[in-house]
């Protein structure tokens, strides 16, 4: 009989343990901000390029493939170098690594998530819309990621999910490489619009 309890004991625990994010528990209703307010309803999206958003500030990194000038205008030359550089969102948000080669069209970069590991709905509901909000981050189910992709020509938001090697985005592929004990992201971005 203990030897029985003892097997139970382990298989409730090892169920535990496979890295999903427990389903979100009912809380005070979230109150969204009006469309005219909203981030994703009247931001100027007018560069074809991508992001990492933090969908708990609206903070961005723009990934810059495609170059653009101070006028935003897309500049159609070689730049000839390779451009490495990181940020912050916040105080405790996502970190990005970024290493971008515009003449080829790729980006690699390291995601560690920080505060941003998972979506609040509260927090979001501060920039969004009731509609934008129940398109990227829908009420009930498991909890998703906190971070992702914008793409900057039309505002469209793709959640990572680990279950997700890859995904596109726009003009975009994102290939996905996530650590396997822990929430950081290794990610390349290829420039791949349709070509025919």
């Amino acid at each position: 009989m203990k030897k029985v309890c003892l097997f139970l004991l382990a298989l409730c625990l090892l169920a535990g343990c496979r890295g999903e994010p427990p389903e979100e528990t009912p809380a005070e209703p979230v109150v969204c901000v009006p469309s005219e307010e909203c981030f994703l309803c009247t931001g100027t999206w007018e560069r074809n390029n991508v992001g990492i958003i933090s969908l708990n500030t609206f903070e961005m990194a723009e990934v810059e493939v495609n170059r653009y000038d101070a006028a935003g205008e897309l500049i159609e030359e070689r730049a000839g170098n390779i451009t490495m550089w990181w940020t912050q969102s916040g105080e405790d948000g996502f970190h990005v690594f970024v290493t971008e080669d515009p003449d080829r069209g790729r980006t690699s970069l390291t995601i560690e998530p920080g505060s941003d590991q998972w979506a609040d709905r509260h927090k979001a509901a501060e920039f969004l819309c009731a509609d934008c909000m129940e398109n990227i981050l829908p009420e009930g189910g498991k909890r998703k990621l906190g971070f992702g992709v914008i793409d900057l020509a039309t505002g469209e938001i793709k959640l990572f999910e680990r279950r997700l090697l890859g995904f596109s985005v726009g003009d975009f592929y994102v290939h996905c490489d996530w650590e396997e004990q822990g929430p950081d992201l290794r990610a390349l971005i290829f420039y791949s619009p349709l070509r025919y």
